[in-house]
């Protein structure tokens, strides 16, 4: 296993099952570019912050499917809050993934729906009170909106090919964190937000890690300065095709 930093959550950590955990796991990506795991083992614990240097070229789509169980592996375990994904009925990976929040690197939005009613979806999949999920949804698009909280508001009455890319990333991150998830998977998650919500999104990281959230993000290693101010940050790799786990960052 990987070793974690000093998040702040050490006790907590500790006393808890992890997040997420690989138990020498082979995965192969269908895509060339794409980022696969050979007998890897790790985890991620609750608080936990964890980069993933990226090349331009890499693709993490395939590799995080595998870590929600969509994508079977060729070898080894996959754990979520203490449950293997292949040893799970269909119900309990559903209920699981609803405690899941993901950024994507590419949109994965339903054309034909609005961005609206893209965000409310997964909510209403999963059994969340409409009036609950439209508030969750209201307030998340506040915060994250920042000055252009008009624009995006407007923009979410839209389909998603009549929205610009900046404020899609906005409503993908509404979207990731509106369910106040368990683990939150952050795939290129600044490459389109303007620079001027940065520092509101580590705030917002920060406050999901103490309330228990563990967070892993794939960026290229030439954005790392983007969570230079975030805390504890341990740091994995990619070395070929391959995911390594590296040494937890103890700050």
């Amino acid at each position: 296993m990987s070793q974690t930093g000093n998040t702040g959550h050490k006790s907590t950590a500790q006393k808890s099952t992890p997040t997420l955990e690989f138990d020498n796991v082979i995965f192969s990506g269908a895509g060339e570019t794409s980022i696969g795991m050979h007998r890897f083992s790790g985890s991620i614990s609750p608080g936990d912050f964890i980069q993933v240097a990226l090349r331009q070229h890499h693709d993490p789509r395939d590799l995080v499917s595998a870590m929600l169980g969509l994508y079977p592996t060729e070898l080894g375990t996959i754990r979520f809050m203490g449950c293997e994904w292949g040893s799970c009925d269909y119900q309990r990976q559903f209920m699981l993934r609803s405690q899941i929040g993901r950024v994507f690197t590419g949109s994965a939005w339903i054309k034909s729906l609005t961005v609206w009613d893209n965000v409310l979806l997964g909510m209403r999949h999963h059994g969340v009170p409409e009036s609950f999920a439209r508030q969750q949804v209201r307030k998340w698009s506040e915060r994250l909106s920042g000055p252009r909280a008009g624009l995006v508001r407007q923009a979410m009455q839209n389909r998603p090919g009549f929205v610009e890319p900046s404020i899609l990333q906005v409503c993908q991150w509404i979207r990731a964190v509106c369910n106040h998830p368990k683990l939150l998977i952050l795939e290129r998650p600044l490459h389109y937000v303007i620079e001027g919500l940065h520092e509101e999104i580590v705030s917002i990281i920060e406050e999901f890690r103490s309330a228990g959230t563990a967070i892993l993000v794939f960026s290229e290693s030439d954005r790392q300065e983007d969570y230079g101010f975030v805390r504890s940050v341990i740091r994995w790799s990619v070395r070929g095709k391959h995911l390594i786990a590296g040494e937890g960052a103890r700050q």
